[in-house]
């Protein structure tokens, strides 16, 4: 598994989140693979829809979760309905 999911009260990331589309690329100046992904509250579904990041030192080794955040809350597009 690359990134365990371990129930933990202080972690956003936690069983029953909805965690999809993950990402990695090699970040040169950390020097480590840093996966980011959708990642959705337990329980809260689109209304809580956050980007979440994790890095690793190998492609293949298990990810650290770092956090999850909303890059521009509250913030719609110009072509995008709230409805």
């Amino acid at each position: 598994m690359a990134l365990a999911v371990k129930e933990n009260t202080t972690s956003l990331l936690r069983k029953k989140s909805v965690i999809e589309r993950p990402k990695v690329i090699y970040n040169d100046k950390i020097e480590k693979f840093v996966m980011w992904f959708h990642h959705e509250l337990k329980g809260q579904g689109y209304n809580a829809a956050m980007t979440g990041m994790a890095v690793a030192d190998k492609v293949t080794i298990p990810y650290k979760y770092l956090d999850s955040f909303r890059i521009h809350p509250r913030v719609w597009t110009q072509n995008l309905s709230k409805e």
